[in-house]
């Protein structure tokens, strides 16, 4: 699957679930972001990175391809872990860890 993929709505429904979650991580973290909202971002994602990075596969995908650990513990996970510190609903990026460390043990 392509970044290209990710413009199907269902895809995108939970690539905005996902961002919205570590957007909240981020706000109790105390972090800025390029982007003050999840939604500016989202819309710089959905109008500007994704239409240019259409026809390209992430590394994530790669390494599954190949066999090898992926690096969803320093991105997804991270903001999974961050959100149990602070109290906040991860269920999305929760989710897509568990679920890439499943597909990394086939």
């Amino acid at each position: 699957m392509s970044y290209g993929a990710l413009t199907d709505p269902h895809a995108w429904a939970i690539v905005t679930a996902i961002v919205r979650e570590a957007y909240r991580v981020v706000e109790a973290e105390g972090v800025t972001l390029p982007w003050e909202t999840a939604d500016a971002y989202l819309e710089y994602l959905r109008t500007t990175q994704l239409p240019a990075t259409a026809a390209h596969h992430s590394s994530m995908l790669q390494d599954l391809t190949l066999g090898r650990r992926t690096e969803i513990d320093f991105l997804n996970g991270a903001v999974a872990d961050l959100g149990r510190r602070h109290g906040i609903g991860v269920p999305y990026n929760t989710c897509i860890t568990e679920l890439i460390h499943f597909r990394e043990q086939l």
